[in-house]
């Protein structure tokens, strides 16, 4: 992660730092057929997650905890891509910091429930 290689770069001398984060995932399409003119719920949002501020991540859950990172490690960042007609989004993920793919909405009007991650 060039961020942290830099900052340790900078203060030298720093073996590892804390970093804060916001996660954001895709959300889900809306369901049914492309071009279907019956009913369909509509997609769910992309799970939230965060670190900073004091703000609460999704579900209305506490503030999380930083991230302690390595001088030098690598850190796996993904960034999910909301979903097309009738199909979940996508997980996005930093570090160890997943967060859930919204649902896809369901058929005849009836959303389905995604979950926060």
């Amino acid at each position: 992660m060039t961020l942290g290689l830099m900052r340790a770069g900078l203060f030298g001398g720093v073996s590892e730092f804390d970093i804060e984060y916001l996660v954001i995932a895709g959300g889900g399409g809306g369901g049914g057929p492309a071009g279907s003119s019956s009913g369909n719920g509509g997609g769910g949002a992309g799970g939230y997650r965060n670190s900073y501020a004091s703000e609460s991540s999704g579900g209305n859950s506490t503030t999380e905890t930083e991230i302690s990172v390595a001088s030098g490690s690598s850190v796996t960042v993904t960034v999910g891509a909301g979903g097309s007609s009738g199909i979940r989004g996508n997980d996005s993920v930093f570090s160890t910091i997943t967060s859930n793919g919204g649902a896809d909405g369901g058929d005849g009007g009836k959303a389905t429930k995604g979950t926060l991650g």
